[in-house]
């Protein structure tokens, strides 16, 4: 025997998915934004900077490789790589401060 749900059961039910459905694309929202700022405070970074980091990051690269690519020593790569990070945390613990608020 199956039991029918009732009309204030459904109802239930469609506001529930409406909730979901909101806090969805608040989250959705939120994370472009997200995607946004640190997009922009990767380019914002000085160019040695953004270079070390995107060659450790989407390349993959070992520092002595990327010391190779870009002419310096793997003391300086790794000191380029140190401040994006740094920067980059940055940026990232205030993303996660406004989304406190």
């Amino acid at each position: 025997m199956t039991v029918k749900p009732t009309y204030k059961a459904l109802e239930q039910r469609v506001k529930d998915l409406e909730q979901r459905v909101s806090e969805y694309t608040q989250t959705e929202a939120s994370l472009k934004e997200n995607q946004n700022v640190l997009r922009a405070a990767i380019e914002n970074l000085p160019a040695e900077q953004k270079d070390t980091l995107m060659l450790k990051l989407e390349a993959g690269l070992d520092l002595q490789t990327i010391a190779d690519v870009t002419g310096v020593n793997r003391e300086t790569a790794k000191s380029r790589l140190r401040y994006a990070v740094k920067k980059m945390k940055q940026v990232m613990t205030g993303l996660e401060l406004s989304q406190e608020i």
